[in-house]
């Protein structure tokens, strides 16, 4: 692990609680130190105001930034603004702008999940890949979300753009997406990553929720990847 550097940050999905990293937070914390985010319940919030989050939570610290869906283009903007202190970036079944035209966005802000059967919710989250414990897991916190919470944080996707910021980075970039995840297309990502010198992609037989299906696998990729990540200002003692 590069020198100075044993914790990494995870930054939550569109829960934003954060109860959904608990199978890689386990696996991640045989390796190094884990800091889960959880943020507040605020349906006021801007993704700007996600960062703000996230830059508290990191302090003055060096540390490897992850951030999962949602919280993509949070973890870029925090990467942003801590240039020195973000040792490498992972982005996790995520995107930079909406994956899908923001109208349809707005539209799925205004539909009530937990009306919908819960067999659909899971196709779209898992796909073939369905875990039933995992889904218990997903209806609980569900259920928990205040209202207008959900619709609030797929307004800000409908309208993000983080690609100036990303275009920005020069810290490593890894990238994870599961082949069969089509509630965020990884073509976005996969572009963006491409235009990076020495970013990578890890793609894993999944869906939507990779870091929860694929738990030691993705927790393996990261680790490696924190492990020897070498940021610009370490490349140039």
């Amino acid at each position: 692990m590069a020198e100075g550097v044993s914790e990494i940050v995870l930054l939550p999905g569109l829960d934003g609680t954060g109860d959904l990293f608990e199978r890689l937070e386990r696996r991640l914390a045989t390796a190094m130190r884990v800091t889960v985010v959880r943020y507040p319940q605020d349906a006021g919030m801007s993704y700007a105001d996600y960062a703000d989050v996230a830059c508290a939570a990191i302090g003055d610290r060096r540390v490897a930034l992850l951030g999962e869906s949602f919280s993509g283009p949070v973890a870029v903007m925090t990467a942003a603004r801590l240039p020195k202190q973000i040792e490498s970036l992972i982005m996790a079944a995520t995107f930079l702008r909406s994956p899908w035209p923001g109208r349809l966005v707005r539209i799925a802000a205004g539909l009530d999940t937990r009306r919908a059967p819960v067999w659909l919710r899971d196709a779209v989250l898992m796909g073939r890949f369905r875990d039933a414990e995992l889904s218990k897991t997903v209806s609980a916190i569900v259920e928990r979300l205040p209202d207008g919470l959900r619709a609030a944080r797929l307004r800000l996707v409908a309208g993000v753009d983080a690609g100036a910021e990303f275009s920005r980075l020069d810290c490593p970039i890894l990238a994870l997406h599961g082949a069969e995840d089509w509630l965020v297309p990884n073509w976005q990502i996969k572009a963006a990553v491409l235009t990076k010198p020495g970013a990578d992609m890890a793609v894993f037989p999944a869906a939507h929720m990779l870091l929860q299906m694929r738990a030691n696998d993705a927790a393996y990729a990261i680790s490696k990847f924190v492990q020897t990540a070498r940021p610009p200002h370490e490349t140039q003692r």
